[in-house]
């Protein structure tokens, strides 16, 4: 039968979605969720029933709702008018069903006939068949796109290329990621699996994945091999698999080899010019990829472990890249995002070299400017078009930017950490609660992505999103200094004590830099109302905050000394050169109308000043 809402009709019967004529294109799990719902749209159906009926197993939450969130999007359904969700229980059917449920013969199976498969069925065995019907033969139901890609295994005699191995996996998926059709999860979401003793349907169900992509690297002198399977989840079946030979001096046709025929086997739409453009690393300079991959692995470090060396030292070898090739746009990219850093005066890894601020945003428009210029694509050099704007707070532009980039590429790991924190300089804070639902039901795994979100929600005022977001990214996120670190934050935003207590002596572990590590020992004492330890800690921490004016504003206003804090920017603003102020913008404790030249820069560029909100754990009122 049919049964028809909100412009769509379910034949149940066919397992079909239509539009009007149109057939929407559903994956198969979040059919399964809209005919369960359905089913049961008398009442509320819990996570729980829903993962033993649906999957018939017990996978994540994180699983579960980027189900949910896949079922929204092909329903249209943004303000869930279709699909509900009930807090800490599940979710419901709610829409209002038309009066006519028309009853329909069950549908009578025809032969595909098409110009030359009676010829192949013939001669192919089953096996052959099912790859071929899988892989090439278009049909009404389409393959489910996703994918995630595993970290690759370093086979080669001295164990000594896991970096590379790493760094190739991690370009594939970077190249997958780049075709719009493909739903590809992030780098930390898969490669959190390594040496797990999990098998392949219970990974691909944890990451709500119908894929797999395993492999090896093998570096012998001047050969590689690279061997890769793509698997589908829900039984094991091969569905590709190849050897891959090369000399390491053509080691760029691999990555771009491996990711085309990845996407051909996926059924991608896009005509084969513009697949290989956006699989394309961009240089054919083996040297210059293998210092990118050095490079990148530097910034990954760093994120896990706090410690901002490595990402210092990943400089060196990005520039070497762009050394070898002026028009490696991928490593300007990195390098822009090195001094971004940098320029800032909030980020973690800021200020770890001698260079004073003019030499600085220098080093950062060149480079900007480099990767804008030989970006691959014009859907790439939106993003880093995106982030110019932001850095140079026209924060309305940027949020246009950024927004069409995240239309052609709603996987963009990077345009997805800027969308928030735009969102959040510019005071959308309810836009900022519904993009982290909407993206951590796609991929809750990125702790780049989660470091951001934490701090946004935080700054939201929404309590509730905050305490739920920050349980979840406490447990992903326990091997991820950085991340913890906003971690911490956020549950004394939300008011949980004892929770941040518990997350505070990982902070306190960790090889975070002393500041930060000061920073939340200040926040955690000022929560517990040891207002006199807080300020003896302050007083014997001042080399700490000497010749950083944002961690020793920090401590200002953590301690409710709103006047002694403000000083501390005063004379910035006498220097007239609001770039200075950096990520301030985005804190909620931060009041731009108290220094006339930023205010001026900001209503200038349309920045509308958003309510101040006092640090809710300070020591004093």
């Amino acid at each position: 039968m049919t049964v028809s809402f909100n412009g769509f009709s379910v034949n149940l019967s066919a397992r079909e979605v239509r539009s009007g004529e149109r057939v929407v294109d559903m994956e198969p799990r979040a059919y399964e969720l809209l005919a369960y719902l359905l089913e049961h749209r008398d009442r509320a159906v819990g996570k729980d029933e829903l993962q033993d009926k649906v999957w018939g197993t017990i996978v994540s939450d994180g699983a579960l709702t980027r189900s949910v969130m896949k079922l929204r999007k092909a329903l249209e359904d943004k303000s869930e008018s279709i699909i509900k969700t009930v807090p800490r229980f599940g979710y419901r059917f709610v829409a209002v069903l038309d009066e006519e449920i028309i009853a329909e013969p069950e549908p009578v199976a025809t032969e595909i006939q098409t110009g030359r498969s009676k010829s192949i069925l013939v001669g192919l065995g089953i096996a052959a068949l099912l790859v071929f019907a899988y892989v090439f033969l278009a049909s009404d139901e389409a393959v489910d796109k996703s994918v995630a890609v595993l970290p690759f295994a370093d086979l080669s005699e001295a164990q000594d290329q896991q970096w590379f191995a790493d760094g190739l996996a991690e370009e594939i998926l970077n190249s997958l990621a780049r075709t719009p059709d493909l739903s590809v999860t992030s780098r930390t979401s898969s490669f959190s699996y390594r040496d797990a003793k999990l098998d392949i349907p219970a990974i691909a169900a944890e990451l709500g994945v119908a894929h797999m992509l395993e492999g090896s690297v093998r570096r012998d002198g001047d050969q590689v091999r690279v061997t890769a399977q793509l698997i589908r989840a829900e039984d094991g079946f091969h569905v590709w698999s190849e050897n891959y030979d090369y000399a390491y001096s053509d080691l760029m046709d691999v990555q771009e080899s491996v990711a085309t025929d990845i996407a051909n086997a996926l059924q991608t739409t896009m005509d084969p010019e513009r697949l290989a453009m956006f699989v394309s690393s961009g240089t054919q300079s083996v040297a210059a990829y293998e210092q990118y991959l050095k490079g990148i692995s530097g910034y990954d470090s760093m994120v896990a472990t706090g410690n901002v060396e490595s990402y210092t030292d990943a400089i060196v070898v990005l520039e070497n890249a762009v050394e070898l090739d002026p028009e490696f746009a991928l490593a300007w990219r990195e390098i822009a995002e090195f001094w971004a850093t940098q320029l800032s005066v909030t980020r973690i890894a800021s200020k770890t070299t001698d260079l004073g601020p003019e030499a600085v945003a220098e080093a950062y428009e060149t480079a900007i400017d480099a990767a804008i210029e030989y970006a691959n694509d014009p859907i790439t050099a939106l993003g880093y078009q995106a982030a110019k704007a932001d850095k140079q707070m026209n924060m309305r532009q940027a949020l246009q930017l950024n927004e069409k980039l995240l239309e052609e590429r709603p996987n963009d790991r990077w345009g997805r950490v800027r969308q928030v924190d735009l969102l959040n300089k510019l005071n959308f804070h309810e836009e900022v609660v519904s993009f982290v639902a909407e993206t951590s039901e796609r991929d809750n795994h990125d702790p780049s992505f989660a470091g951001g979100a934490l701090r946004a929600l935080a700054y939201s005022g929404n309590i509730e999103a905050t305490q739920s977001y920050a349980e979840t990214a406490a447990v992903l996120f326990e091997n991820h200094a950085v991340t913890i670190y906003q971690v911490h934050r956020a549950f004394l935003w939300s008011g949980n004590i004892e929770r941040a207590r518990d997350v505070y002596r990982i902070v306190e572990a960790s090889d975070l830099p002393a500041r930060s590590r000061y920073l939340a020992q200040l926040r955690q004492l000022c929560a517990e109302r040891r207002v006199e330890e807080a300020e003896a800690l302050f007083v014997a921490s001042g080399e700490l905050y000497a010749d950083r004016p944002t961690t020793k504003w920090l401590s200002l206003i953590t301690l409710g000394e709103h006047e002694a804090a403000i000083d501390v920017w005063r004379e910035t603003d006498v220097l007239n050169d609001p770039l200075l102020f950096g990520g301030m913008v985005g804190y909620p404790s931060f009041d731009a109308q108290n220094f006339p030249n930023l205010a001026s820069f900001l209503e200038i560029h349309g920045n509308e000043p958003g309510p101040i909100r006092q640090i809710p754990y300070r020591c004093k009122n």
